[in-house]
This record gives C-alpha cells, sequence and structure tokens, in this order.
C-alpha cells in the first residue's frame, strides 16, 4: 500500500486521485510507504495496539495469580492434613502436591500465553506503517532510543 506524500490519500497505481500527484517512479517519487500521521489514519491505531497490550498483561497477571493460588491452596491442604493427624498426612501430601502443581503449571501455561501475546504484538507495532518510532516506543512502552547523528 502506497500513500501520497502531499495529501496522505493512498495512491491508486501511480496517481493520487486526491490531489492529482503523480508518481516520479524514480525510487523517491510521491508515493510512500512511511509511517502516516494519526490524523491521517483515524488516530484510533494506537488506541487498538494499547487495548491488546492490556489484554496480554491481565493474561500474564491472571497466569501470575493461577500460580500463586494453587500453591497457596496446596499449603492450606497440607496444613489441614497435619492438624488432622495420623492418616489425614499421609493422604494430604499427595493431593496438596497435585493441586498445587496443577496450579503452577496451568498459571505458567497462563502467563506464557500472554508473554507470546505481547511478543507477537511487538511484532506486529515494529512492522506497522501507521506508526513513527516515537509512537512504537510509546505503544510499546519503552522509551525510545536516541539517534547516533
Amino acid at each position: 500500500m502506497a500513500f501520497c506524500v502531499n495529501c496522505g490519500s493512498e495512491m491508486k497505481g501511480r496517481f493520487c486521485e486526491a490531489c492529482g500527484a503523480q508518481e516520479s517512479g524514480q525510487g523517491g517519487g510521491l508515493a510512500t510507504s512511511r509511517p502516516m500521521p494519526p490524523s491521517l489514519v483515524g488516530g484510533n491505531i494506537m488506541d487498538r495496539y494499547a487495548d491488546a497490550y492490556r489484554v496480554s498483561a491481565t493474561l500474564v497477571g491472571l497466569g501470575n495469580t493461577v500460580k500463586i493460588g494453587g500453591l497457596v491452596i496446596a499449603g492450606l491442604i497440607f496444613l489441614m492434613g497435619i492438624r488432622g493427624g495420623g492418616f489425614g498426612t499421609i493422604a494430604a501430601l499427595p493431593f496438596a502436591v497435585v493441586i498445587g502443581g496443577g496450579g503452577f503449571v496451568a498459571g505458567t501455561l497462563l502467563a506464557a500465553v500472554g508473554q507470546i501475546h505481547r511478543a507477537t504484538l511487538d511484532g506486529a507495532v515494529n512492522t506497522s506503517p501507521f506508526m513513527d518510532d516515537a509512537q512504537r516506543a510509546q505503544v510499546m512502552s519503552i522509551s525510545p532510543v536516541p539517534s547516533r547523528n
């Protein structure tokens, strides 16, 4: 997809229907695939990516909560087994290990899904033609790297 550098409209072939400009065909013509300003794109691309990053952060947080919750419940089961004494202690230990281990594995998998989602978003933001480097850094919550001019 190419855009006119004069008005920002999408080029149809080698001609901009909006302003009448024509591409020079010498590599540096009027058509460009550079990032367009948010005003030309509609401005909602930043919000869309920010919402997606919130979803991935929620998945990571939920996964961590499930991990901690599984370990806490396993600990409580084990403590109740110890309090019961005798056979309760022997029966509670494997049950607590299964509950704690299962919760930890499930939480780890859920957090991994959130991290994979975040990595996929990083790739999409990095290659988006609708944003410049400052906007990319803002959406990915990283500080821009100073240029070496």
